[in-house]
């Protein structure tokens, strides 16, 4: 039921991968991606605790409902709840160039913007309780 609501197809291309901000991603180089599906929200801990009712346990503060994004799950239980779901995460590659918009990017430096405050969801000890999505 998740992935039929959930999964959005994205379209495969090519794109400029990386940034120079990063060091991990430099130099920024061109990359193709075939065609693909991605999840259209976060995992919340609703659906990631119907695959791991222990999870509970490790919520905090910071994402204690239960629509909130689900947090300390490392790579390795995530790839088990993607095969849980029947699906696969999402290459670094694909990843990128959906959060920069696939085929229909405009440059955006983030997904939809140039201004993070636009977009982003996002904790900002400066500004906390009030620079916050």
């Amino acid at each position: 039921e998740y992935v039929e609501k959930d999964l959005v197809h994205i379209q495969g291309g090519t794109f400029k991968m990386g940034g120079e901000e990063y060091d991990g991603e430099k130099p920024i180089h061109e990359e193709e991606v075939s065609d693909f599906y991605i999840s259209r929200f976060q995992v919340t801990n609703r659906l990631y605790e119907r695959f791991d009712p222990n999870h509970r346990v490790e919520r905090c503060g910071y994402s204690d409902s239960d629509d909130q994004p689900v947090i300390y799950v490392n790579w390795y239980e995530a790839v088990i709840f993607s095969r849980w779901l029947g699906c696969r995460l999402p290459t670094e590659a694909e990843w990128e160039y959906a959060a920069r918009g696939g085929p229909e990017s405009k440059g955006y430096e983030y997904s939809g913007s140039n201004t993070v405050d636009e977009v982003g969801w996002y904790w900002n000890k400066e500004t906390a309780g009030g620079g916050s999505r």
